[in-house]
């Protein structure tokens, strides 16, 4: 018993919180530190069980126990929330050894060390942790970490979603398997690897990647030297932006800006072109009433000059379609929307036509069907309607057959305007460059109808359909929205 209290009294003035508790839980001692610890009184403590002093009560106590019974010699280094008076709540690292005393008492001799400030730090560090580790899986760029020898352990979920493959695929696999062979040959990886070890990075380098399904994609990389503690290098993290739709819309923005330029010297062009044109062509007009008047005996003179005339005549009109065509891109208005007959419109076209049509003998199968009207630009939608059937009268021969007709899909939301010609048709992969600016077939074409035709019908919220076979003809098809907001 001696023993036992001057243990105690060596225990009274320990840095260590020490407590002594008997089997049932029940405070017997406990030093300064404790007291100081738990906020409260020694007279006030002692006689309380233990577990009143633990924020989980007698469940953390009697898991105590069991964790005792399996390691009967102690526990040591568990954390565990107490309570006090003055503080509320604060974590504590606890330490646990069970004594059997030679009156026959037992109980357990408890040390609490306070770590409330270091797993304050360590909640803050881990949370900061969390926060890193989620913007770096949720970063909608490429984050990669690149061992020294360019192989990849670090994967996040943008790299995914730009490249296609998943973080297991990617894990530990060598970097040049996203390297382009041409790039490759060009040993870009070596300099990529040179830079970034001789100057600690290389920034905003634009080059070319490829994707899982091997499309290729515009990138941007920089790539920087990681380094330990020491100062040695030790791999490399990469941020990989796809910039491809941006390149895309750079090269368009360019494009545009060059078109601005062309059409402004078209319209100066053309502006400059009309003027003489009109006076030649009015003046061919008084050449023809001037013939009229000469006698029969110049009859063979007459039929000579007329000839030539009409050639005259057939060379204005392709001039002035190009200048049309060229002010008609230049200047394409704001459209004035109104109720139409789809109907009328072709009609009116085909009038525009008629001499054309009948020069060349072409049969015109014009197909009339009730169909609904149409909200649209009468002059915009007979511009769209009148290119596309000019080509269809061109690449006729004579005596061919054109078929024109107006019908309505089968879900009623869009409505169609069709030119059918039986001509030589156009080759697949040049089907889409019709629509391409100044791309034309013919000698006298300015490439700029069909362009004109998808703006148009664009402009409606419609588009244009091509079905084209060499020798079996072509199928022009103008949608146009019924009720829909596009078609």
């Amino acid at each position: 018993m001696k023993q036992a209290s001057r243990i105690k009294q060596l225990f009274r003035n320990a840095g260590l919180a020490i407590l002594e508790v008997g089997k049932n839980g029940k405070v017997n001692y406990l030093n300064h530190a404790a007291t100081n610890l738990l906020g409260v009184p020694e007279k006030e403590a002692l006689g309380q069980h233990v577990w009143e002093f633990l924020k989980e009560g007698k469940k953390a106590f009697d898991r105590i126990v069991e964790m005792i019974q399996e390691s009967p010699t102690g526990i040591s280094d568990v954390q565990i929330r107490i309570i006090g008076s003055r503080i509320r709540s604060l974590w504590a690292e606890l330490c646990v050894t069970p004594f059997v005393l030679a009156e026959g008492d037992e109980g357990y001799l408890i040390f609490l060390k306070d770590i409330t400030k270091r797993k304050i730090s360590d909640d803050r560090i881990r949370e900061t942790t969390n926060i890193l580790v989620n913007i770096l899986n949720d970063s909608a760029d490429a984050i990669m970490g690149i061992t020294l020898e360019n192989r990849i352990f670090l994967w996040n979920r943008g790299a995914e979603d730009i490249f296609g493959y998943t973080r297991e695929e990617m894990t530990d696999s060598p970097l040049d398997i996203l390297i382009p062979d041409d790039v490759q040959r060009q040993e870009e990886l070596d300099y990529f690897t040179r830079e970034a070890m001789e100057k600690g990075f290389i920034r905003n380098y634009e080059t070319e990647r490829l994707r899982k399904d091997g499309r290729r994609i515009v990138v941007n990389i920089t790539r920087t030297l990681v380094q330990n503690a020491a100062g040695e290098p030790v791999g490399f993290s990469a941020i990989v932006r796809d910039i491809t739709r941006e390149k895309a819309l750079q090269k368009q923005v360019i494009q545009n800006e060059r078109l601005s330029v062309v059409g402004q010297m078209a319209a100066q062009v053309a502006h400059e072109i009309r003027n003489p044109l009109s006076s030649i062509m009015l003046n061919l007009e008084l050449v023809e009433d001037e013939l009229e008047e000469l006698n029969e005996v110049k009859l063979r003179q007459v039929t000579a000059i007329r000839r030539l005339l009409r050639i005259v005549d057939t060379e204005v009109s392709h001039l002035n379609n190009i200048t049309d065509d060229y002010l008609s891109f230049v200047r394409m208005p704001m459209l004035k929307t109104e109720e139409l007959s789809s109907n009328s419109v072709v009609d009116e076209v085909v009038e525009l036509l008629r001499q054309s049509i009948n020069r060349k003998r072409i049969h015109l199968d014009r197909m009339k069907r009730e169909v609904p009207l149409i909200k649209g630009d009468r002059n915009q939608l007979r511009r769209a309607v009148l290119n596309v059937l000019k080509n269809a009268v061109e690449a006729s021969e004579e005596e061919g057959i054109i078929r024109i007709w107006c019908s309505v899909s089968k879900s009623r939301q869009c409505l169609y305007v069709n030119i059918r010609d039986f001509g030589p048709g156009i080759p697949e992969k040049e089907q889409e460059r019709v629509f391409e600016l100044f791309y034309t077939t013919k000698l006298t074409g300015s490439g700029l109808g069909m362009h004109i035709t998808r703006m148009i019908l664009k402009e409606h919220n419609g588009d244009v359909d091509i079905f084209s076979k060499p020798g079996k003809g072509t199928l022009v098809r103008l949608k146009l929205p019924l009720e829909a907001e596009s078609c």
